[in-house]
């Protein structure tokens, strides 16, 4: 597990590396720019490391290509000139268009030193701002249908005792007329009544944990209205049964990069893939 320190740089890192993917994918100015970000990049050159928190590369593998790369530090002291030196050391052996150095504080020395390339930008970053998701929780549901039952009633049919199973197979349904997938209509209606379902029981949905759901619909339908081959649908009763899991992933760090933009991000969620992770961030520019 990562020390405090290397956590906090991490952190910082990871804001300002959404930071500037968000504002390349969203600037009108740069609509259409093709580009890369990466994190915690290695490069060599003549046989010295470098290492990149975070890389950019706009019109990558063009003639235009243009390479930008952001050090951060997140320190509570001033960052000091020599910083500023290693930066500008860093941006000539990449031959990198500019370099951007983040931190929260900047010594005066560091500030005349950075004047001294114009290659080079100060930026200064912050995690004491107010925010509407200063203490926002992000909720993350999961939810397991039971298998469900459709009974269907056709027009003019009287209903029978023991129903019979409808093969869908060769069949067109139709709906006003327009042909339409049954598996897509029928997940439709369901996300409708668990929709429903999550309005009417908002209460018992703000605590953790598995909670069990029953909803039942009758849909009518007019004459012509729905058809499955030539069959004419009257009504169709739709009955399942789930259970929706919540859990609730608090925020873990916020930053707010000056003139740029806000990222929050929150806790890992365990992936529907079995033993991965997904990261949740949010960017606010501004």
């Amino acid at each position: 597990m990562a020390s405090a320190s290397v956590q906090k740089g991490h952190d910082l890192e990871r804001a300002v590396k959404f930071i500037q993917e968000t504002i390349l994918a969203s600037d009108p100015e740069l609509k259409g720019t093709k580009f890369s970000i990466e994190g915690n990049k290695i490069v060599t050159v003549s046989g010295v490391r470098h290492e990149i928190d975070v890389w950019v590369k706009t019109l990558p593998g063009s003639r235009y290509e243009s390479t930008w790369i952001f050090e951060c530090k997140n320190w509570k002291k001033p960052v000091s000139k020599n910083d500023v030196i290693i930066l500008t050391g860093k941006v000539n052996a990449l031959a990198a268009n500019r370099g951007f150095l983040v931190a929260r504080r900047f010594s005066k020395d560091a500030e005349a030193q950075a004047k001294l390339d114009p290659r080079l930008k100060l930026i200064e970053c912050t995690d004491e701002f107010a925010s509407p998701l200063r203490s926002i929780e992000l909720i993350h549901s999961v939810c397991d249908l039971l298998p469900m039952h459709v009974n269907m009633k056709q027009r003019g049919v009287a209903p029978r005792k023991d129903p019979t199973t409808l093969d869908l197979k060769g069949k067109i349904c139709r709906l006003n007329g327009t042909p339409v997938d049954f598996n897509l209509f029928m997940d439709k209606r369901i996300r409708e009544l668990l929709s429903q379902d999550k309005n009417e029981n908002a209460a018992q949905y703000e605590h953790e944990g598995a909670h069990w759901g029953r909803r039942s619909e009758q849909i009518l339908f007019e004459p012509g209205e729905f058809l499955i081959g030539e069959m004419d649908v009257e009504y169709m009763v739709l009955d399942i049964k789930y259970t929706l899991t919540l859990r609730k992933q608090k925020l873990i760090s916020k930053f707010e990069l000056k003139g740029q933009g806000r990222a929050f991000s929150f806790e890992a969620i365990d992936s529907v893939i079995p033993g991965t992770r997904l990261e949740v961030d949010v960017v606010q520019l501004i």
